[in-house]
């Protein structure tokens, strides 16, 4: 029996891509499954050379058994005799099986472990992991989450039931603008239509380095402990999300970009914290250039609140000054961004 092939790369961490070549006996019989090892960054990849000689067919049917969010098939292609898989790493940590389906059944031909990535070199509470620092996850969660916010407010009274003030609205279009929006998902949160928006890359939510408990509740930077002591959870009311989970841009509004949120804190309420979501130009109606903000009232006494969207010129002509999002106005604390959108500097 002759056996070939060899290694050509050396498996690395990061998001370098380095080619394996599968070990593989000339008579079809089993293969030697590749191993690599990649950092859960979402964008570490790893190629791996599948030699034809072991396959049953032209093209194999290839699929990653194992936990969700570990790793993802980013390409199969063809190269003469061998196909070529391109796997990127997810941001959970992991063991993933590349498993390759011919008539004759199923053969492993490639194992991925990936790795927790714990940094948090911004220091901002997070693992940079959760953050979207491409421009193009970026402007993914941005237009979903000013989307999801203003299709509530065309639904009128018939809210999502989680959606009772303004912390909660804005949890419900942070956490739903992180899914996968299938079809199966616009049905479940009781959209008409799915919007032609692309879905954020680096992972989908629940399938998080956080899981399902995405908001910051203490501060501090990120340390592996906080997993299990109570540092995050899926419920933040307005005060926590301005102090854990965003970052002040300023109280210069020109700064504000569509997706940042506006703060205030009104001594003479029970609530004094108030949050608004920057809307710019409404994500329904086409061609528009008037700038709003959109925000929930929240509840007083028997009265349930309701959504509320102004143009930024009203917002300025309000007839009490504590609400102008101006310098002067002490009540106003100024433009937030999301920490999970990143830092400049900071990719």
């Amino acid at each position: 029996m002759k056996w070939y092939g060899l290694l050509a790369g050396i498996a690395a961490l990061g998001a370098i891509s380095v080619t394996w070549l599968v070990l593989t006996a000339e008579n079809g019989q089993a293969s030697v499954p590749a191993v690599a090892t990649l950092r859960a960054d979402g964008m570490a990849r790893q190629e791996f050379e599948l030699a034809g000689a072991a396959r049953a067919r032209a093209n194999e049917d290839y699929v990653l058994d194992g936990p969700a969010g570990v790793a993802r098939i980013l390409q199969i292609r063809e190269e003469g005799d061998r196909d070529v898989a391109v796997i990127q790493a997810g941001v959970v940590p992991g063991e993933n099986r590349l498993l390759a389906y011919g008539p004759k059944g199923s053969r492993v031909a490639a194992e991925v472990e990936v790795t927790p990535d714990w940094q948090d070199r911004n220091r901002d509470g997070f693992p940079d992991s959760l953050e979207l620092n491409s421009p193009s996850d970026n402007r993914a969660f941005r237009d979903w989450f000013r989307f999801l916010a203003e299709e509530q407010y065309y639904r009128g009274n018939d809210l999502d039931p989680e959606i009772n003030d303004c912390a909660a609205l804005l949890r419900y279009a942070y956490r739903e603008a992180l899914r996968r929006h299938d079809g199966e998902w616009a049905v479940r949160v009781g959209l008409k239509a799915v919007k032609p928006i692309p879905d954020v890359a680096r992972f989908q939510y629940p399938y998080t380095p956080l899981r399902a408990d995405l908001f910051r509740l203490k501060p501090g930077e990120f340390q592996l402990e906080d997993l299990q002591s109570g540092a995050f959870g899926q419920f933040a009311d307005a005060e926590t999300l301005l102090l854990y989970n965003a970052s002040a841009m300023g109280k210069d509004i020109e700064q504000a970009r569509p997706g940042d949120l506006l703060f205030y804190r009104q001594e003479n309420q029970s609530m004094p914290f108030h949050a608004m979501l920057y809307l710019g130009p409404s994500t329904m109606e086409q061609g528009g250039r008037t700038d709003y903000v959109l925000y929930h009232t929240g509840p007083d006494g028997d009265w349930k609140g309701e959504m509320r969207r102004v143009s930024l010129a009203e917002l300025f002509r309000h007839p009490e000054p504590r609400w102008h999002p101006t310098a002067a106005n002490p009540t106003f604390l100024g433009v937030y961004r999301w920490k999970i959108l990143g830092q400049p500097g900071m990719n």
